[in-house]
């Protein structure tokens, strides 16, 4: 017994934390990146050492494969699992179920029911994406402005896409928005920076002159494709100024969404076992716009903030249907999260 509690007493880890990617980049500089960051700072919170910690990337798309690593975390002891991205969702769920003193926080991943050891971080990004065509649609000069774009089907990219064209319209009727999804599977959508960067060049030579990126490591290379043509770009999920310096140069501003703080947060509740179970609503925003804060006039600074808070009392619908955008039920991806 006292060999036991000794071995007890040494132990640093009195919460481990593991969080599991089915497929991205932990130094993708956006989505995948601030997931694992919101560990981190949860971690220095707690005053967890690295031991405590473990990151799992499978780089596969089967929910059999990352269902299995979930799996073995488990029983290598960890009790709080985040897991990234919409498509792990159901995965996550089942894990849950199989494992009900395990606290597991999904990331992109609306609960359709409460299951009490599962918390989902979701976000209006139809709202982020209206603020950035918002922006997009008053500092074009050309009166083109792009949209580089994830999987279509994956819910929080299509809310991207419609909101940024909605915005960009609202502001500027006459702007003419052109939006490409990937159309390739879930695999590689987010992982395809020769298509980004593609994608981008060609939306500049219709003379967009300001991109917006919304696609992992895919839009990130279409943001640095645009940046070395000298054209406006705005990024996504983190300010992007602060995490991809390629683009420091031209980027505006970022579509942002609270995920590193969501998280951390979520696992302070989790460490204290008091997880809040069911969705979690983390905040959408316009990162400052830093040196190219020239491109913003006071004027339109100040409509920018009159639309946000247009959008947060429920006065603007930034997510009215696109048929151009040739996004299935669109309305449902929009209307599934609403608070």
């Amino acid at each position: 017994m006292l060999a036991s509690c000794e071995a007890e007493a040494s132990d640093p880890c009195r919460t481990r934390i593991a969080y599991v990617v089915d497929v991205g980049d932990l130094g993708d500089q956006g989505f995948t990146a601030s997931g694992w960051n919101g560990v981190l700072r949860a971690a220095a919170a707690l005053e967890l050492p690295d031991e405590c910690l473990r990151s799992v990337v499978t780089n596969s798309p089967d929910p059999e494969v990352w269902g299995a690593r979930i799996d073995e975390v488990v029983e290598e002891g960890f009790d709080i699992v985040v897991t990234s991205s919409f498509t792990m969702g159901e995965g996550t769920r089942a894990a849950a179920m199989r494992h009900p003193d395990v606290s597991f926080i999904g990331t992109d991943q609306f609960q359709e029911s409460t299951i009490p050891n599962v918390a989902g971080v979701v976000f209006h990004e139809d709202v982020g994406g209206f603020l950035a065509g918002a922006l997009a649609g008053l500092v074009t000069e050309t009166g083109v402005v792009g949209a580089v774009l994830g999987c279509r089907f994956v819910p929080p990219v299509s809310r991207f896409g419609i909101g940024f064209w909605n915005g960009a319209r609202y502001v500027n009727p006459d702007v003419t928005v052109l939006a490409t999804f990937h159309e390739d599977d879930i695999a590689t959508c987010f992982t395809n920076p020769t298509w980004g960067a593609a994608t981008a060049e060609q939306m500049i030579d219709m003379r967009a002159d300001v991109v917006f990126g919304a696609a992992g490591g895919t839009g990130n290379a279409a943001l640095i494709a645009a940046c070395m043509r000298d054209v406006t770009v705005i990024g996504v999920d983190f300010d992007q100024y602060q995490t991809l310096p390629e683009v420091r140069e031209c980027i505006v501003s970022s579509s942002t969404k609270s995920i590193v703080s969501a998280v951390a947060d979520l696992i302070a509740d989790a460490d204290r076992g008091a997880l809040q179970a069911g969705n979690y609503f983390g905040g959408s925003a316009l990162a400052p716009f830093h040196d190219l804060a020239h491109l913003v006039s006071a004027e339109n600074a100040t409509r920018l903030e009159d639309i946000r808070l247009q959008l947060e009392a429920g006065m603007l619908d930034p997510c009215a249907p696109v048929p151009e955008l040739g996004v299935a039920n669109d309305m449902a991806f929009c209307t599934s999260i609403a608070p």
